[in-house]
């Protein structure tokens, strides 16, 4: 005869065995964009995460890459029954959405979990709008002119800090026969981190912000001076020719055969990074250019957000708490080595991750990036004029067009994509 303690144990397995045959309650559908690398494994961890909380309930990740699922994005909002959850972007790419109606505020979620004091005021203004508060941050990542460090020693350079450094040692990489900067614009919005930094190096980030807001003319010679500036790397052959052949991470293999040694990208280059250029890669900042400007940095913030057709709003205000704890975020930014925006999560152990907050916590303010803090009519037209310009480095011609775009787009929001 058994034990009873043996006894109960498997009189427990058994009850467990037969729930988990059983079908489940409910659903949760909930959208995810995914880079690959751990970023699949993260998410994967979310779903098995909930499911243990409500083990009633099955999550179904509906999982596409970047350009999929922007296309996928206005057939689930226009949809009869949508997503549950949705995964997308804070800032203005989050604002367009509230303004067309296809987001439930969750204001009175806020309240009761208190989120006032779990986030910062910074990141509470990245999904606030009117007043109200429309998703919960989970993730973001810092943004940096990324390298190969046995390149850099063999070449005998070390990371510039300012401009006109930047420019020289990309002459001496050139005279080695090198790219030195590679840029994979085959989806165009690599380019704008270039024209972002720049502007932030030079005029800062209230001229940047009120620019992309519409406030301010292309023709002002502040903007024209961005333009100049990256005339300069265009002239001294800095960029690899045609970028505009090659995705982001179709470049990669250019760093790590040396034959390319700098790369300015988001912090998910290493979701696709062979193991041997990771072990080997490192970042600085982008170098200064008008030394009276703070130092700012671009730090994209991705959110999770309820749409209006969700089918079951008890459960997906119950993700959302579940994701904005700070052991939740923990272990999801350990997983896909960013950064956790909920206070009191840690961040990863990993080296550039580590590196990464510590560029942002001295940073002394922080924007998305242009295609996040910009409408996106405008994005589209901007786009298509700086991969002419990267290809031109006509200053004038740049500068007309996208000030003839500001005058005949903003204020005109006759479509979401």
């Amino acid at each position: 005869m058994w034990p009873k303690s043996i006894s109960l144990l498997i009189l427990g397995v058994a009850f467990n065995a037969i729930a988990q045959s059983q079908p489940p309650k409910a659903y949760l559908d909930v959208s995810v964009l995914n880079l690959g690398g751990p970023m699949g494994s993260a998410f994967r961890y979310l779903a098995s995460e909930f499911q243990r909380r409500h083990p009633e309930v099955k999550v179904r990740l509906h999982t596409e890459s970047d350009a999929n699922y922007k296309k996928k994005l206005i057939q689930w909002l226009t949809a009869e029954k949508g997503m549950d959850v949705l995964h997308w972007q804070a800032g203005e790419r989050l604002f367009n959405l509230v303004r067309k109606g296809y987001l439930k505020p969750i204001t009175p979620l806020w309240q009761q979990q208190q989120w006032n004091n779990a986030f910062s005021s910074g990141m509470q203004d990245l999904v606030k709008f009117n007043d109200d508060f429309y998703a919960v941050p989970f993730s973001y990542y810092h943004w940096a002119i990324y390298y190969k460090k046995s390149t850099f020693k063999k070449l005998n350079i070390t990371p510039p800090t300012t401009w006109n450094t930047l420019i020289e040692i990309c002459k001496k990489i050139r005279a080695n026969q090198k790219n030195p900067i590679v840029l994979g614009n085959k989806y165009l919005w690599p380019a704008e981190s270039w024209f972002d930094y720049i502007n932030l190096r030079l005029n800062g980030i209230e001229f940047h912000q009120a620019l992309l807001a519409g406030n301010i003319s292309y023709k002002d010679q502040r903007v024209k001076q961005v333009f100049i500036h990256w005339k300069q790397l265009i002239d001294n052959k800095c960029f690899n020719p045609l970028p505009e052949e090659y995705d982001w991470y179709e470049v990669l293999p250019e760093l790590n055969r040396e034959s390319a040694t700098m790369m300015l990208i988001g912090h998910f280059i290493t979701s696709k990074a062979s193991r041997n250029l990771l072990n080997d890669l490192d970042f600085f900042p982008f170098p200064k250019i008008n030394p009276s400007t703070p130092q700012y940095e671009e730090a994209p913030t991705d959110i999770f957000t309820i749409p209006h057709n969700t089918k079951n709003l008890k459960l997906a205000k119950q993700f959302l708490i579940m994701v904005a704890q700070p052991d939740v975020q923990t272990t999801l930014n350990q997983k896909m080595k960013f950064l956790p925006p909920r206070l009191g999560a840690k961040a990863s152990d990993q080296a550039l991750t580590k590196k990464g907050k510590k560029l942002l916590d001295e940073a002394e303010g922080i924007t998305q990036f242009f295609d996040r803090d910009a409408p996106k009519p405008m994005v589209d037209v901007a786009n298509q004029l700086f991969a002419e310009f990267i290809k031109t480095a006509d200053v004038e011609s740049v500068t007309d067009k996208l000030e003839a775009a500001r005058q005949k787009l903003y204020n005109i929001n006759n479509n979401l994509f």
